[in-house]
């Protein structure tokens, strides 16, 4: 047997495991703590502890070496060990959401092959330095925390192309922010930003709803690529006219702005099949 999968079973603790498991999914379940067997599992490939009541993981899932696809999320877990720093073939997913983790290990840092990381719905304040190190990082969901800031290493991460950090406290980005070239989809919906440094060139979409902008930046000319501008719940009060020249917008949304009087070009985005919201 390479595979087992006991979901949706109100299992309240893992049965017996046979070694040469690849693949293990216990979602959606009651289980509380995990068997010490778990750890012995060498070939596993694929771990879904998802959904579930867990509240700690041992020091040994670093022993578990094979790993390229981890799934915590929705259980109660506090700590993340320093030692899944030591899972080298992580190269697919590691979801953390939807725990009480405080805060995380630099050592997640060396897992230098992940490609998505999820660690929404926690209480982390920062993140670490040793983020910059996720170099092959392609997506980063760190939403509903309380992060007021991001470590100006974030810039190191050459391949992200999503960035989602709604509904946290982000008052500023690193003023290099523009060096995440890669970068496509920006979300910082619901936190406290009044300015923002220059953004990546080629961003595609941007969501900045419920933040304390009072003005679009004029660096805002530059992002020829934008399709998509949320700006809803802002103190926004006149429009720039560069905003007409942008290629390819496809929809601005302005809404619960105290925006004055529409220049004319409005119509024009219109005419264009531009939706626009105000």
């Amino acid at each position: 047997m390479t595979k087992l999968k006991l979901e949706h079973l109100g299992l309240t603790e893992c049965p017996d495991l046979p070694l040469n498991l690849q693949e293990l999914s216990v979602f959606d379940n009651q289980i509380t703590s995990l068997p010490s067997a778990l750890w012995q599992l060498q070939d596993l490939q694929v771990l879904n502890l998802s959904v579930n009541q867990i509240r700690s993981i041992s020091t040994k899932i670093g022993q578990l070496n094979r790993l390229q696809m981890v799934d915590l999320g929705h259980n109660r877990i506090e700590k993340i060990p320093a030692s899944i720093g030591d899972l080298q073939q992580l190269d697919q997913y590691l979801y953390l959401h939807n725990n009480l983790l405080e805060k995380l290990p630099e050592e997640i840092g060396q897992l230098k092959y992940l490609q998505y990381l999820n660690i929404g719905g926690n209480r982390l304040k920062k993140l670490p330095v040793a983020f910059g190190d996720l170099k092959a990082l392609l997506e980063l969901k760190a939403e509903k925390n309380q992060i007021q800031t991001l470590p100006d290493s974030i810039t190191g991460l050459k391949n992200l192309v999503e960035l989602h950090l709604s509904g946290n406290q982000v008052s500023s980005l690193p003023i290099d922010f523009a060096q995440i070239q890669t970068l496509r989809v920006l979300n910082l919906e619901n936190n406290r930003l009044s300015a923002l440094p220059v953004l990546p060139a080629n961003l595609t979409e941007i969501y900045l709803r419920n933040n304390a902008l009072e003005a679009i930046p004029s660096h805002f000319e530059a992002l020829r690529k934008l399709r998509k501008l949320d700006l809803r719940g802002n103190q926004i009060s006149r429009l720039p006219d560069f905003l007409k020249d942008l290629p390819a917008l496809e929809r601005l949304d302005l809404r619960w702005n105290p925006l004055g009087k529409l220049p004319i070009w409005v119509n024009d985005l219109r005419t264009r099949d531009v939706l626009v919201y105000c």
